[in-house]
Protein backbone atom coordinates (compact mmCIF):
# COMPACT_ATOMS: atom_id res chain seq x y z
CA UNK A 1 0.00 0.00 0.00
CA UNK A 2 1.03 3.46 -1.10
CA UNK A 3 0.11 4.92 2.69
CA UNK A 4 2.51 2.17 4.31
CA UNK A 5 5.18 3.05 2.41
CA UNK A 6 5.00 6.87 2.53
CA UNK A 7 5.00 6.06 6.63
CA UNK A 8 8.16 3.97 6.42
CA UNK A 9 9.55 6.78 4.28
CA UNK A 10 8.62 9.14 6.43
CA UNK A 11 10.46 7.35 9.82
CA UNK A 12 13.83 6.77 7.58
CA UNK A 13 13.90 9.85 6.30
CA UNK A 14 12.53 11.87 8.54
CA UNK A 15 13.83 10.25 11.92
CA UNK A 16 15.24 12.34 14.48
CA UNK A 17 18.77 12.70 14.62
CA UNK A 18 21.42 15.40 13.32
CA UNK A 19 23.70 14.98 10.18
CA UNK A 20 23.88 14.10 6.32
CA UNK A 21 21.83 10.63 5.29
CA UNK A 22 21.99 9.67 1.78
CA UNK A 23 20.90 6.96 -0.34
CA UNK A 24 17.75 6.12 -2.54
CA UNK A 25 13.78 6.08 -2.34
CA UNK A 26 11.89 3.88 -4.11
CA UNK A 27 9.03 4.90 -5.80
CA UNK A 28 6.24 2.45 -4.68
CA UNK A 29 4.97 0.48 -7.47
CA UNK A 30 7.78 1.39 -10.25
CA UNK A 31 11.47 0.76 -11.11
CA UNK A 32 12.99 3.79 -10.34
CA UNK A 33 15.11 4.81 -7.16
CA UNK A 34 15.42 8.14 -6.71
CA UNK A 35 18.78 9.62 -4.71
CA UNK A 36 18.33 12.51 -2.27
CA UNK A 37 20.63 13.74 0.35
CA UNK A 38 18.74 15.05 3.48
CA UNK A 39 21.12 17.17 5.72
CA UNK A 40 19.54 17.95 9.41
CA UNK A 41 21.34 20.55 11.54
CA UNK A 42 21.82 20.11 15.20
CA UNK A 43 19.54 23.34 15.78
CA UNK A 44 15.42 23.88 14.96
CA UNK A 45 14.59 25.65 11.78
CA UNK A 46 12.36 25.35 8.46
CA UNK A 47 12.56 22.09 6.92
CA UNK A 48 13.55 22.99 3.19
CA UNK A 49 12.57 20.67 -0.09
CA UNK A 50 15.00 21.37 -2.97
CA UNK A 51 14.22 19.12 -6.45
CA UNK A 52 15.81 19.23 -9.99
CA UNK A 53 15.48 17.13 -13.10
CA UNK A 54 11.72 16.87 -12.96
CA UNK A 55 12.57 17.78 -16.47
CA UNK A 56 15.19 15.56 -17.31
CA UNK A 57 17.94 16.99 -19.02
CA UNK A 58 18.41 20.20 -17.54
CA UNK A 59 21.59 19.74 -16.87
CA UNK A 60 22.53 23.14 -14.78
CA UNK A 61 20.02 22.46 -12.05
CA UNK A 62 20.48 18.64 -11.94
CA UNK A 63 24.63 19.46 -11.02
CA UNK A 64 23.99 22.87 -8.53
CA UNK A 65 21.09 20.43 -6.62
CA UNK A 66 24.05 17.33 -6.61
CA UNK A 67 26.82 19.77 -5.84
CA UNK A 68 24.95 21.52 -2.87
CA UNK A 69 24.35 18.01 -1.31
CA UNK A 70 28.30 17.27 -1.85
CA UNK A 71 28.53 21.30 -0.29
CA UNK A 72 25.81 21.74 2.72
CA UNK A 73 27.42 21.25 6.21
CA UNK A 74 25.33 19.78 9.00
CA UNK A 75 27.35 21.71 11.10
CA UNK A 76 25.67 25.55 9.55
CA UNK A 77 22.29 24.50 9.52
CA UNK A 78 18.94 25.49 11.20
CA UNK A 79 16.33 22.87 10.46
CA UNK A 80 16.63 20.45 6.97
CA UNK A 81 17.37 20.25 3.74
CA UNK A 82 16.18 18.00 1.85
CA UNK A 83 17.84 17.27 -1.92
CA UNK A 84 16.56 15.31 -4.36
CA UNK A 85 18.55 16.24 -7.71
CA UNK A 86 17.23 13.81 -10.46
CA UNK A 87 13.78 13.64 -10.24
CA UNK A 88 12.96 11.86 -13.34
CA UNK A 89 15.81 8.71 -13.24
CA UNK A 90 15.00 7.55 -16.41
CA UNK A 91 14.77 10.75 -18.35
CA UNK A 92 17.41 11.72 -17.27
CA UNK A 93 19.67 8.21 -17.75
CA UNK A 94 18.03 7.65 -21.62
CA UNK A 95 18.77 11.31 -22.53
CA UNK A 96 14.76 12.41 -22.95
CA UNK A 97 14.44 16.08 -23.15
CA UNK A 98 11.24 16.48 -21.04
CA UNK A 99 8.90 13.42 -20.87
CA UNK A 100 9.36 10.26 -18.54
CA UNK A 101 9.98 7.71 -21.15
CA UNK A 102 7.75 5.07 -20.11
CA UNK A 103 4.46 7.10 -20.12
CA UNK A 104 6.05 10.15 -22.41
CA UNK A 105 4.45 12.54 -20.03
CA UNK A 106 5.65 15.68 -18.65
CA UNK A 107 6.36 15.25 -15.06
CA UNK A 108 5.94 18.76 -14.21
CA UNK A 109 2.25 19.06 -15.25
CA UNK A 110 0.97 15.61 -13.59
CA UNK A 111 0.62 16.97 -10.42
CA UNK A 112 -0.53 16.09 -7.10
CA UNK A 113 -0.20 12.88 -9.04
CA UNK A 114 -2.27 9.02 -9.23
CA UNK A 115 -0.65 6.66 -7.17
CA UNK A 116 -2.66 4.06 -9.31
CA UNK A 117 -1.73 6.14 -12.43
CA UNK A 118 1.30 6.14 -15.26
CA UNK A 119 4.50 5.99 -13.98
CA UNK A 120 4.95 9.78 -14.31
CA UNK A 121 1.57 10.17 -11.89
CA UNK A 122 3.04 7.91 -9.00
CA UNK A 123 5.95 9.74 -9.26
CA UNK A 124 3.75 12.97 -8.56
CA UNK A 125 1.91 11.16 -6.07
CA UNK A 126 4.82 9.84 -4.29
CA UNK A 127 6.52 13.74 -3.91
CA UNK A 128 2.76 15.10 -3.30
CA UNK A 129 1.91 12.43 -0.50
CA UNK A 130 5.25 11.07 0.85
CA UNK A 131 7.48 14.50 1.46
CA UNK A 132 5.56 17.88 0.77
CA UNK A 133 3.33 17.03 4.26
CA UNK A 134 6.66 17.51 6.00
CA UNK A 135 8.39 20.77 4.15
CA UNK A 136 8.23 24.45 5.06
CA UNK A 137 9.56 25.46 1.57
CA UNK A 138 9.59 24.21 -1.58
CA UNK A 139 12.83 25.45 -4.25
CA UNK A 140 12.17 23.37 -7.56
CA UNK A 141 15.34 23.82 -9.64
CA UNK A 142 14.89 23.91 -13.75
CA UNK A 143 16.09 25.53 -17.13
CA UNK A 144 14.85 25.38 -20.78
CA UNK A 145 15.60 22.03 -22.75
CA UNK A 146 18.37 21.13 -25.51
CA UNK A 147 16.21 23.34 -28.42
CA UNK A 148 15.73 26.50 -26.15
CA UNK A 149 17.57 29.39 -24.67
CA UNK A 150 16.12 31.80 -22.06
CA UNK A 151 16.95 34.60 -19.78
CA UNK A 152 17.20 33.65 -15.95
CA UNK A 153 14.42 34.32 -14.27
CA UNK A 154 11.66 32.72 -11.64
CA UNK A 155 7.93 31.43 -10.86
CA UNK A 156 6.09 31.94 -7.71
CA UNK A 157 3.25 30.55 -6.78
CA UNK A 158 -0.40 30.93 -4.77
CA UNK A 159 -2.92 30.82 -4.00
CA UNK A 160 -2.47 29.90 -0.63
CA UNK A 161 1.23 30.87 0.14
CA UNK A 162 1.64 33.16 -2.96
CA UNK A 163 2.31 36.14 -0.55
CA UNK A 164 5.35 33.96 1.07
CA UNK A 165 6.69 32.96 -2.32
CA UNK A 166 6.39 36.29 -3.32
CA UNK A 167 8.68 37.89 -0.96
CA UNK A 168 11.14 34.77 -1.15
CA UNK A 169 11.38 35.75 -4.45
CA UNK A 170 13.11 39.05 -3.80
CA UNK A 171 16.37 37.30 -3.00
CA UNK A 172 16.61 35.62 -5.97
CA UNK A 173 19.23 37.23 -8.63
CA UNK A 174 17.09 36.92 -11.83
CA UNK A 175 16.15 40.13 -13.58
CA UNK A 176 12.62 38.59 -13.92
CA UNK A 177 9.53 36.99 -11.29
CA UNK A 178 6.43 35.78 -12.64
CA UNK A 179 3.49 35.20 -11.04
CA UNK A 180 2.15 31.91 -11.62
CA UNK A 181 -1.50 30.15 -10.93
CA UNK A 182 -0.29 26.61 -12.06
CA UNK A 183 -2.04 23.73 -9.75
CA UNK A 184 -0.85 20.71 -12.07
CA UNK A 185 2.93 21.72 -11.79
CA UNK A 186 4.75 20.47 -8.92
CA UNK A 187 5.35 23.96 -7.04
CA UNK A 188 1.85 25.04 -7.77
CA UNK A 189 0.59 21.82 -5.84
CA UNK A 190 2.98 22.80 -3.19
CA UNK A 191 1.85 26.17 -2.79
CA UNK A 192 -1.77 24.80 -2.93
CA UNK A 193 -1.11 23.24 -0.22
CA UNK A 194 -0.09 25.87 1.71
CA UNK A 195 4.10 26.06 1.30
CA UNK A 196 5.42 28.45 0.01
CA UNK A 197 7.47 27.86 -3.59
CA UNK A 198 9.92 29.03 -5.96
CA UNK A 199 10.78 27.46 -9.55
CA UNK A 200 14.05 28.72 -10.65
CA UNK A 201 14.86 28.44 -14.24
CA UNK A 202 19.18 28.94 -15.53
CA UNK A 203 20.32 27.74 -18.36
CA UNK A 204 19.69 25.70 -21.31
CA UNK A 205 20.43 24.19 -24.59
CA UNK A 206 21.87 20.81 -23.09
CA UNK A 207 25.18 22.05 -21.35
CA UNK A 208 25.86 23.15 -18.36
CA UNK A 209 29.04 25.62 -17.06
CA UNK A 210 30.90 26.05 -14.02
CA UNK A 211 29.41 29.94 -14.08
CA UNK A 212 25.61 28.90 -14.55
CA UNK A 213 25.83 26.20 -11.57
CA UNK A 214 27.66 29.00 -9.38
CA UNK A 215 24.80 31.24 -9.81
CA UNK A 216 22.07 28.71 -9.26
CA UNK A 217 23.89 27.43 -6.18
CA UNK A 218 24.23 31.12 -5.14
CA UNK A 219 20.59 31.68 -5.31
CA UNK A 220 20.05 28.82 -2.83
CA UNK A 221 22.15 29.69 -0.33
CA UNK A 222 20.76 33.14 -0.38
CA UNK A 223 17.54 31.66 0.05
CA UNK A 224 18.60 29.55 2.56
CA UNK A 225 20.11 32.98 4.44
CA UNK A 226 16.64 34.26 3.70
CA UNK A 227 14.64 31.31 5.80
CA UNK A 228 17.09 31.59 8.77
CA UNK A 229 18.43 28.15 7.85
CA UNK A 230 21.76 29.37 7.04
CA UNK A 231 23.19 32.08 9.35
CA UNK A 232 24.13 35.44 7.59
CA UNK A 233 22.34 38.31 5.69
CA UNK A 234 20.69 37.55 2.68
CA UNK A 235 20.69 39.83 -0.27
CA UNK A 236 17.96 41.49 -1.61
CA UNK A 237 17.72 41.99 -5.50
CA UNK A 238 13.99 42.32 -6.32
CA UNK A 239 13.59 40.93 -9.89
CA UNK A 240 10.73 42.79 -11.86
CA UNK A 241 7.41 41.12 -11.40
CA UNK A 242 5.98 40.38 -14.62
CA UNK A 243 2.33 39.17 -15.03
CA UNK A 244 -0.09 37.86 -17.65
CA UNK A 245 2.87 35.16 -18.80
CA UNK A 246 2.30 33.57 -22.01
CA UNK A 247 3.71 30.25 -23.03
CA UNK A 248 3.14 29.77 -27.14
CA UNK A 249 2.95 25.44 -27.44
CA UNK A 250 0.33 25.48 -30.10
CA UNK A 251 1.64 26.57 -33.73
CA UNK A 252 2.78 25.47 -37.13
CA UNK A 253 5.34 23.70 -37.57
CA UNK A 254 8.41 24.91 -39.75
CA UNK A 255 11.73 27.29 -39.57
CA UNK A 256 11.53 29.88 -36.49
CA UNK A 257 13.15 33.33 -36.77
CA UNK A 258 12.66 35.35 -33.72
CA UNK A 259 12.74 38.87 -33.79
CA UNK A 260 13.48 39.38 -29.83
CA UNK A 261 16.12 37.75 -27.80
CA UNK A 262 15.63 36.31 -24.24
CA UNK A 263 15.82 38.56 -21.90
CA UNK A 264 14.77 41.96 -24.07
CA UNK A 265 11.78 43.93 -23.74
CA UNK A 266 9.12 44.39 -26.51
CA UNK A 267 5.85 46.88 -27.47
CA UNK A 268 2.56 46.14 -28.17
CA UNK A 269 2.52 45.34 -31.93
CA UNK A 270 6.05 44.46 -32.53
CA UNK A 271 6.62 41.13 -34.16
CA UNK A 272 7.86 38.59 -31.74
CA UNK A 273 8.79 36.11 -34.41
CA UNK A 274 8.07 34.37 -38.09
CA UNK A 275 7.53 30.65 -38.92
CA UNK A 276 8.09 30.40 -42.72
CA UNK A 277 8.47 27.48 -44.75
CA UNK A 278 11.45 25.95 -46.64
CA UNK A 279 10.78 28.38 -49.57
CA UNK A 280 11.03 31.65 -46.78
CA UNK A 281 7.28 32.25 -47.00
CA UNK A 282 5.55 33.42 -43.97
CA UNK A 283 3.05 31.08 -42.28
CA UNK A 284 3.00 32.90 -38.87
CA UNK A 285 4.07 35.95 -37.93
CA UNK A 286 3.60 36.27 -33.94
CA UNK A 287 2.67 39.66 -33.16
CA UNK A 288 2.97 40.99 -28.98
CA UNK A 289 -0.43 41.36 -27.51
CA UNK A 290 1.19 43.78 -25.06
CA UNK A 291 3.96 45.47 -23.62
CA UNK A 292 6.30 42.80 -22.48
CA UNK A 293 9.48 41.03 -22.10
CA UNK A 294 10.84 37.30 -23.78
CA UNK A 295 11.44 34.71 -21.04
CA UNK A 296 12.48 32.04 -23.46
CA UNK A 297 12.17 30.44 -27.06
CA UNK A 298 13.22 28.07 -29.14
CA UNK A 299 16.66 27.95 -30.10
CA UNK A 300 16.88 25.67 -33.10
CA UNK A 301 16.11 26.41 -36.93
CA UNK A 302 13.19 24.13 -37.05
CA UNK A 303 10.15 24.34 -34.07
CA UNK A 304 7.56 22.13 -33.48
CA UNK A 305 5.14 20.77 -30.84
CA UNK A 306 8.33 19.09 -29.08
CA UNK A 307 9.60 22.96 -27.45
CA UNK A 308 7.51 25.50 -26.36
CA UNK A 309 8.11 28.12 -29.42
CA UNK A 310 8.47 31.43 -27.24
CA UNK A 311 7.48 32.56 -23.94
CA UNK A 312 6.70 35.87 -22.37
CA UNK A 313 5.35 37.84 -19.62
CA UNK A 314 3.62 41.39 -19.08
CA UNK A 315 5.35 44.31 -17.62
CA UNK A 316 3.22 46.79 -16.14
Amino acid sequence: MLEDFLDSVQQSIFADYDGKKQGYLRVPETQYNLPFTLIKGASSGKNLLITAGIHSCEYVSIEAALRLSRQLKPSLVHGSVLILPIMNISGFQSRQTTVVPEDMKNLNRVFSGDPKGSNSEKIAAFLSGGIFPHIDFYADLHCVCQFEELVPHLYFYGDKAQNSSAEASKYINVPFAVRSSSTNSACGCAANLGIPSLLIERGGNGIWSESQVSDMLSDIYNLMRYLGILDGEAKLFSPKELTGCKFIDDFPAGLWYPEKSSGSYFKKGESLGFIRDAFGGVIKNYIAPYDGAVLYQTASLWADSFCDLIAFGKTD
